[in-house]
């Protein structure tokens, strides 16, 4: 066999090589990065900080009303207790007593939408969850195809190599040297 049959096989070798090396980098890239699990993770630690801000306010929001309902007991108490007699004191208890219902109204308001948001946002933390679930276990998978990816490129590169070697050792040195050459 001539040496240009020689050389030209000792290229189309080196031009498989140089692909299965580049599938290799690649593999092992994509075993390094894995956005999908990285996102899930991030949107789901959102979710939670939001959750915990929420649940401080919505206990916020319950002892506004605990304290409000417990105001609106006792001036009702001292209102119907018999105790003040003086029509204007009695038309300002009425007053404090009125606007403490409306005030307590209106923190029960905001407490019934802050539980709204808080049962909306729990369930945004389990979907969350369960998308970080999916993305460990699609992740887990593509990792075992990958690894099982790159063990058979690492083979045929391998392969690819010693071929490269013996053939390389039938063509004479300068014949080679300009090859590599012209090569690089």
């Amino acid at each position: 066999m001539s040496d240009i049959r020689r050389l030209y096989q000792l290229q189309l070798l080196d031009q498989e090589i140089t692909v299965r090396s580049g599938e290799q980098r690649d593999l092992e890239e994509r075993l390094q990065g894995w956005a999908d699990l990285d996102e899930s993770v991030a949107r789901r630690d959102e979710a939670r900080g939001a959750l915990i801000v929420l649940e401080r306010e919505q206990r916020d929001f319950q002892g506004e009303v605990d304290v409000g309902a417990a105001k609106v007991a006792r001036e009702e108490q001292r209102l119907y207790s018999g105790r003040v007699v003086i029509p204007k004191e009695l038309a300002s208890l009425n007053e404090d007593v009125r606007h403490a219902k409306a005030r307590k109204a209106e923190q029960e308001e905001e407490l019934l939408a802050t539980l709204i948001r808080l049962e909306e946002l729990q369930e945004r933390v389990a979907d969350a969850r369960r998308q970080v679930e999916a993305a460990r276990r699609q992740a887990a998978e593509r990792q075992a195809e990958l690894v099982h990816q790159q063990e058979e490129t690492e083979g045929r590169l391998n392969e690819l190599r010693e071929e490269r070697r013996q053939r390389a050792e039938q063509v004479d040195a300068p014949s080679i040297r300009i090859y590599e050459h012209l090569r690089e």
